[in-house]
């Protein structure tokens, strides 16, 4: 097991028995960007900025992983041979 799947079992697990607690969404989103998982990232990003909407730290990550997945995008959309 790597250390970004540690990360994330312990983030799920803390999600799962703390849900109302936002470090837990910002940490499984950190171990998602960390594998290049930007969707995941955002859908978890996204779960914290709904527990906590004033939170300006999980707004910018949350805008990070938009951005990544939006390179990561362009990225495969032009690797792909066109026809």
């Amino acid at each position: 097991m790597t250390e970004a799947d540690k990360a994330l079992h312990a983030a799920n697990t803390c999600i799962k028995l703390r849900p109302e607690w936002i470090k837990g969404y910002y940490r499984k989103g950190a171990a998602l960007m960390s594998v290049e998982d930007y969707k995941g990232a955002c859908d978890a990003f996204m779960a914290g900025l709904q527990l906590d909407p004033g939170n300006a730290e999980m707004e910018e990550v949350f805008m990070e992983a938009v951005e990544e997945m939006k390179k990561d995008h362009l990225a495969r959309k032009g690797s792909k041979p066109s026809d």
